[in-house]
């Protein structure tokens, strides 16, 4: 895998979603970022749900090789089995990251996904850092006393789903210059709303959306978990204004919520530090 990357396309393989623009929106700033880096021969986002679909654009790929990169922020259902399909890949030979796939002359590398990169604890601890900063509690505090809850997508459908965000909340957790770190997740339990109940010995928390973009339940499904009344959410969707003030005071708890991890200005120097390693 010694081609350079500037002869190589990269595809950023989304799951999207049919009822948003949000998910789409992300990818393709995501990949004009990418792009301006000049790394790369080309850059794309291709997605799961809606057009330009990922598999359209794997056979219209540019040069010999294409580096697939699930952004997918576990190695769960998605990661591990429907994306593969695209490719052809059984979850039995899928056993290790990058997988190598030829396929009509052509060499496809599927990539680990964005959430199990390496620097993405270092990306959530700034995430946090720079939300507090923009809206800083009336008392400033160190970070080692601010709560952190990461959150997950999640889902019964498979065992791995939990694990990358429940390792980087322990990671977090002990971790001697943060404060109290825990995962919750939308769709199995521990979910969101149990975060209000989480006894800790700080009252602040900053909550962050581990997820590739701000799709639904980023900017709604969220907010209403903690206590937003569900009908004001989706008046400030449609109004595009913001779905959570900066801290808004839950069940005696401050709360911020972050962009989501998708979102992050760091994420492609962390996507090009991780590509470069495999070449």
């Amino acid at each position: 895998m010694k081609q350079a990357l500037s002869e190589s396309t990269l595809l950023l393989a989304y799951h999207g979603a049919t009822d948003d623009t949000g998910p789409a929106e992300t990818g393709k700033f995501l990949a004009s970022q990418l792009r301006a880096t000049d790394v790369f021969g080309d850059v794309q986002a291709g997605f799961y749900k809606h057009q330009p679909f990922m598999n359209d654009l794997l056979k219209d790929a540019k040069g010999d090789r294409t580096y697939m990169l699930p952004m997918l922020m576990s190695c769960g259902y998605f990661a591990q089995q429907v994306f593969p399909r695209f490719l052809n890949i059984t979850e039995d030979s899928l056993r290790s990251f990058p997988h190598v796939q030829q396929t009509n002359g052509k060499s496809i590398i599927y990539t680990e996904p964005l959430g199990s990169l390496p620097g993405m604890f270092d990306l959530i601890r700034q995430t946090v850092e720079d939300t507090l900063k923009s809206a800083p509690p009336a008392n400033p505090l160190p970070l080692r006393e601010i709560n952190i809850a990461l959150i997950g997508h999640g889902t019964p459908r498979h065992s791995q789903s939990k694990e990358t965000t429940q390792d980087l909340a322990e990671r977090l957790n002990q971790a001697p210059n943060c404060g109290a770190s825990r995962a919750f997740f939308i769709e199995e339990a521990p979910f969101v709303q149990e975060l209000l109940d989480w006894t800790t010995e700080s009252d602040h928390c900053v909550v962050v959306p581990f997820m590739a973009a701000d799709g639904p339940h980023a900017i709604q499904d969220i907010p209403i978990a903690l206590g937003q009344p569900e009908q004001q959410v989706k008046a400030s969707v449609a109004k595009g204004e913001p779905t959570w003030s900066h801290p808004t005071v839950k069940n005696g708890k401050h709360i911020w919520i972050t962009p989501p991890i998708g979102l992050s200005p760091l994420l492609p120097d962390l996507i090009v530090r991780y590509l470069k390693k495999l070449t």
